[in-house]
C-alpha cells in the first residue's frame, strides 16, 4: 500500500513538473517575441486562470485581439476575482476603443487597491476616450499616488497646454523632468507651447535639446527653421529648409518659407524662383501671375502699380493663409507709405481672424505702429 502510495505521489510529482518546464518553455519564448510557439506551450498545460492569462497576452502582443479577449474572459470565468485578468482585460477594451466595456473593469480594480496609481491613469485614459470631464480627476490622483508616473504628468500637461494655462503646465513638466531629464514628451509639450505663444528662443532650444535626443522629425526641422527666421537667424534657417527641401518635402509652404529665407538673405532672384514655385502648387494660375506682377513692380518701386496687382492676388486666393501671410510680410518689409501697409495688415486680420497666435500678434502689433505713424503724420 505504501509503495502504491509513493509511486502515485512519483507520478503527480512528475506532472507538476512536466507543466511547470512547458509553462518555463512558454514564458522564454514569450520574452523573446515568439508568441505563437509560447501560446502553443500554454495550450499543452491544464487550463487555469494564469495559464489562460498568458494565453490572453500571447494572442494580444500578435493582434488578435479576439482571441485575447476570450482568453482573458475564461480565466474570469474560472476565478473572478483575478486582478491580473481584469487589468489585461481593460487595457485590451480600451486599446480596441471600447471603454464602456473597460470601465466597470477598472473601477473594480480601484477598489481592490485604490493606492494603485495605474488603475487611475487607465481611469483616466477611458474618461479621456468618452470626453469625460473627470479624466484630468483621474491623471492628478495617479501623480499624487506616484510622483514619478510620467505618464500621467504629460496627460496633465497636455490638458494645461490646451488651456494655455503655462503655469500648471510648466508645474508639472518640470516636476517631471525631474525624474527624467531627458522625456521626449515632456521636452516636446513645453517646447511647442513656446514655439506656438512666440518665445522662439525658448522653442529654439527645445527643439535642439529634442534633436541631441535622435529626434529628427520633418516637422522639428521646420520648426527649426521657423524659430530661426523669427530671430533673424536667417542663414541658420535657410540651412533648415534647405535640409527639408532635400528630404523631398517640395510642398508649396517649404518653397515659400525658403523664398522668405532667401528674400531676408537679399538673394531675390532665389527667393522669386521659390515663391512662385509655391504659388503653382498652392494657387490657382492667375494669382501666380498677379502676384508675379506685383512683386516686380515692387522690385521697381512702383507702390502704386504693386497694390493693384497684389490685391488682385489676395482677392484671387482669399483662403490662402500663405499666399496672403506673404504678400504682407514682403510689403511691410519693403513698402514706405504707412497707409500702403495698414490696408493689407486690415484686409489679411479681416479675412483670417483664427489665424495662429503668433502670426495674429506680428499682425496686431503692425497695424497699431501704423496708426500711430500715420496719426502722428496728420499732426
Amino acid at each position: 500500500m505504501t509503495k502504491r502510495i509513493f509511486l502515485l505521489f512519483t507520478i503527480l510529482c512528475g506532472q507538476i513538473e512536466a507543466q511547470r518546464s512547458k509553462t518555463v518553455d512558454g514564458d522564454r519564448h514569450y520574452a523573446l517575441g515568439n508568441y505563437s510557439r509560447a501560446i502553443s506551450y500554454y495550450e499543452q498545460e491544464q487550463e487555469s486562470p494564469s495559464v489562460a492569462v498568458k494565453i490572453g497576452k500571447g494572442y494580444n502582443a500578435l493582434g488578435n485581439y479576439h482571441k485575447a479577449i476570450e482568453a482573458y474572459e475564461k480565466a474570469l470565468k474560472k476565478d473572478s476575482t483575478m486582478l491580473l485578468a481584469k487589468y489585461e482585460l481593460g487595457k485590451l477594451y480600451l486599446k480596441i476603443s471600447k471603454p464602456e466595456k473597460a470601465r466597470p473593469l477598472f473601477e473594480k480594480l480601484v477598489q481592490s487597491d485604490a493606492k494603485n496609481p495605474n488603475f487611475h491613469y487607465q481611469l483616466g485614459l477611458i474618461a479621456k476616450q468618452t470626453q469625460d470631464s473627470m479624466a484630468l480627476a483621474y491623471f492628478k490622483k495617479a501623480v499624487q499616488l506616484d510622483r514619478r508616473h510620467l505618464k500621467s504628468i504629460y496627460q496633465v500637461t497636455r490638458h494645461y497646454f490646451v488651456e494655455l494655462d503655462k503655469d500648471s503646465l510648466f508645474h508639472y513638466a518640470d516636476k517631471g523632468l525631474k525624474f527624467d531629464p531627458n522625456n521626449v514628451d515632456l521636452i516636446n509639450i513645453k517646447m511647442l507651447y513656446h514655439f506656438t505663444r512666440g518665445f522662439y528662443g525658448e522653442a529654439k532650444e527645445g527643439i535642439e535639446k529634442l534633436m541631441s535626443l535622435g529626434q529628427h522629425s520633418e516637422g522639428l526641422l521646420e520648426k527649426l527653421g521657423d524659430c530661426n527666421f523669427e530671430l533673424r537667424q536667417f542663414e541658420k534657417a535657410l540651412e533648415a529648409y534647405q535640409q527639408l527641401f532635400e528630404l523631398g518635402e517640395a510642398t508649396a509652404e517649404i518653397h515659400f518659407k525658403l523664398g522668405r529665407a532667401y528674400s531676408r538673405l537679399n538673394r531675390h532672384e532665389e527667393a522669386l524662383k521659390h515663391y512662385k514655385e509655391a504659388l503653382k502648387l498652392k494657387d490657382p494660375a492667375l494669382t501666380a501671375e498677379y502676384n508675379a506682377i506685383g512683386e516686380t513692380y515692387m522690385t521697381m518701386g512702383d507702390d502704386k502699380n504693386a497694390v493693384k496687382y497684389l490685391d488682385k492676388a489676395m482677392d484671387e486666393s482669399p483662403k490662402s493663409l500663405l499666399l496672403n501671410y506673404s504678400i504682407i510680410r514682403r510689403i511691410d518689409g519693403r513698402m514706405k507709405d504707412p497707409k500702403i501697409k495698414l490696408h493689407f495688415f486690415l484686409k489679411f486680420k479681416k479675412r483670417f481672424p483664427k489665424a495662429r497666435p503668433n502670426i495674429l500678434e506680428y499682425v496686431n502689433s503692425r497695424i497699431s505702429h501704423y496708426k500711430a505713424e500715420i496719426h502722428l503724420a496728420a499732426e
